[in-house]
């Protein structure tokens, strides 16, 4: 019951201060622009101006499959920023406000606390997800072709994987560092630094957490789930538990000092 009692407060938290409603319509801009540019850029160019009058625009002819994989290069790279964003907060700015020394004044187990607080920003950003993938799929059905439901949900499930993974990593920053824009800077970094690792020993290192994207766009392209979409995805999964597992260790820490 303590569980659940938290879990509805932080949805309530997020219903209050709109994240509700605004994350799901950032993801919804981030997954259609993309496909809806790249089929009127030559409108937009030959509007625009600028270019010798006559001049006839041919852009090369795109697959339902890459322009999906457009929407996630967004989400690679806004999306992630967007999660470290919304999510920085969550445990440093209680701590820094002084609501946390209210909240733990009660009976609270700090498991309870952390995987609440986990588990209302997983289902926003899942939500989030599903909501701006299935918009970006409408509009890519309209102007490209259709893609069959089963890859959908394939997209959907194993990037949501990757999502689960930059939360994880700031939920482990906000158990003991009292600055959000701290938290936000460390979950950066730590994903520059995991950008690196896949540039340099990416041959190799197959199954790094980032590089869901890449399998996604295998199994988008195949219509089958690889065994490195596979892996990654169970390597991923381990480092969320791990994460989270170690932030309830380091938030007991934290507030015991």
């Amino acid at each position: 019951m303590q569980w659940i009692a938290l879990f509805k407060k932080e949805i309530d938290e997020s219903w209050h201060n709109k994240k509700l409603v605004w994350v799901p319509l950032v993801f919804i801009l981030l997954t259609i622009m993309d496909p809806i540019t790249y089929y009127y850029l030559p409108e937009i160019l030959e509007h625009t101006g600028g270019v010798p009058e006559g001049t006839i625009f041919e852009i090369p002819e795109m697959r339902a499959e890459d322009v999906v994989m457009l929407s996630l290069e967004q989400l690679g790279m806004f999306g992630t920023l967007l999660v470290g964003f919304i999510t920085m907060g969550t445990i440093a700015g209680e701590r820094k406000s002084g609501t946390m020394e209210m909240m733990l004044a009660k009976p609270i187990r700090m498991n309870h606390f952390i995987t609440s607080k986990w588990a209302a920003n997983a289902l926003l950003l899942i939500g989030a997800l599903t909501i701006g993938l299935a918009f970006s799929m409408y509009y890519i059905s309209i102007l490209f072709t259709t893609l069959n439901i089963s890859t959908i949900i394939g997209v959907i499930a194993f990037y949501s994987i990757w999502l689960l993974f930059v939360l994880s990593i700031s939920i482990f920053y906000n158990s003991f560092i009292r600055s959000p824009g701290a938290v936000l800077g460390c979950t950066i970094f730590t994903i520059m630094v995991l950008s690196t690792i896949k540039t340099v020993f990416g041959h190799k290192l197959t199954m790094l957490p980032n590089q869901m994207a890449n399998h996604i766009g295998a199994f988008i392209e195949d219509k089958h789930v690889h065994t490195e979409l596979m892996g990654t995805s169970a390597i991923t999964l381990c480092a969320v538990i791990i994460l989270v597992i170690a932030s309830i260790i380091l938030f007991k820490k934290s507030e015991m000092v």
